[in-house]
């Protein structure tokens, strides 16, 4: 197991009291269309601060961040860094303790208010000049306020926890599958559990009366190509007793057991990127790089209090620059000075007289003006994002 790794996980807890705590290979667990899974939750038992014995996943819990682009487009998630001091084979320190990540949060959360603020503005002109209702006003500022929380550098902290679970491969008539040896036959998966996942899953099973841990589940998808609909569709149903083919055979807990005895997690790293860990100075580079425009426009504000920031295309302030008003991280067209053309066919000047250029905008574009949004990229983040732990513009972990 890689040094980060082994710093960052925490001790196996209860489901319930994850969820309290938290309301690319084929390791990792992940649906199908239009089938079914059969899956056994194999457990390690503790005690609780009564001395009760109590059932844990046999799992370990990491925080992550989010990153997008500054064109708010998903770029992975990284392991949050806070806390962890490890050095490299030589002894030489490869963290710090501080997470570049954590830090930069503050940041994003201003560059997402500000850019909501002109969001609201804008939207609110076009509803008024469409005559749009309320409801329609207020659901189009609630997307708009979702997708940009999927658009910001860098999330806050979220808990995952990757559970150990084993999928038996079944038949097209739902049959267990068995191997010369007589055991049916199975493969070990990690489960990437997020709070949305770990409460979805508690539910239903308390409404059972049942258990997440050493328990047998069926796990059912539709007839979907679609992985958000995947997740969103799918049913998890604990094996009622009388139908359980597992943890009543004794030939196959002890397959199952040794198995999960031998398990290395280092084997998780190539089914999660996001758990290789940096050191500190990369992600700080990656951080510094990532804001690079940000940190310009703090500076520059400091100098100047007309100073603008428009590294999304939207202008937070309405400046115009011969004012002293600067622009930073604003497309060069954006920034045009009133009077000047932008655009079009230059055309030549005729006997002393300057014909008109084809296709030029006379005025240019105003430095308070705002330009077109684009299409919003889908918004994936309802499943948990992001802080109810989804993966916002990206699919959720089925």
């Amino acid at each position: 197991m890689n040094p980060f790794l082994k710093q960052a996980q925490k001790p196996a807890v209860e489901l319930k009291k994850f969820i309290e705590e938290n309301s690319r290979s084929t390791l990792k667990y992940k649906g199908d269309k239009g089938v079914k899974h059969l899956l056994y939750v194999p457990y390690v038992v503790d005690h609780d601060e009564n001395g009760n014995e109590i059932k844990k996943t046999v799992s370990m819990r990491l925080g992550l961040h989010r990153l997008s682009s500054s064109d708010g487009k998903y770029a992975g998630e990284v392991m949050c860094m806070n806390g962890l001091i490890v050095n490299d084979s030589e002894g030489k320190p490869l963290t710090d303790g501080s997470c570049a990540y954590c830090e930069r949060v503050k940041d994003a959360v201003e560059i997402k208010s500000m850019r909501y603020a002109a969001e609201e503005k804008r939207t609110n002109s076009l509803a008024r000049a469409q005559g749009w209702g309320e409801t329609a006003l207020k659901k189009k500022l609630s997307d708009e306020n979702s997708r940009l929380n999927g658009e910001m550098k860098t999330s806050g902290l979220v808990e995952y926890n990757y559970a150990l679970v084993v999928q038996f491969i079944l038949t097209k008539h739902g049959d267990l599958t068995v191997g010369p040896d007589g055991i049916p036959e199975f493969s070990l998966r990690v489960w990437r559990l997020s709070p949305f996942v770990a409460s979805e899953i508690s539910s239903q099973f308390a409404n059972v009366r049942a258990e997440f841990e050493g328990n047998e589940i069926i796990i059912s998808y539709t007839d979907t190509e679609d992985k958000m609909q995947l997740a969103l569709n799918r049913t998890i149903t604990p094996v009622p007793n009388e139908q359980k083919r597992i943890v009543n055979n004794e030939k196959i807990m002890e397959a199952i057991n040794a198995a999960v005895e031998a398990f290395d997690w280092s084997e998780a790293e190539r089914a999660f990127p996001e758990l290789k860990g940096e050191a500190t100075q990369v992600s700080r580079n990656k951080m510094d790089e990532a804001f690079k425009v940000w940190d310009q426009y703090i500076e520059e504000k400091k100098k100047n209090p007309n100073a603008v920031y428009a590294e999304y295309g939207i202008l937070t302030e309405v400046v115009n620059p011969s004012l002293g008003g600067a622009v930073v991280g604003q497309a060069p067209a954006l920034g045009a000075p009133v009077g000047q053309e932008v655009g079009g066919i230059q055309m030549p000047n005729m006997h002393g007289i300057q014909m008109p250029n084809i296709g030029s905008i006379p005025n240019g574009v105003p430095a308070g003006g705002i330009p077109s949004m684009g299409s919003p990229i889908p918004d994936a983040g309802a499943f948990f994002q992001n802080g109810g732990g989804s993966n916002v513009g990206n699919p959720p972990a089925i």
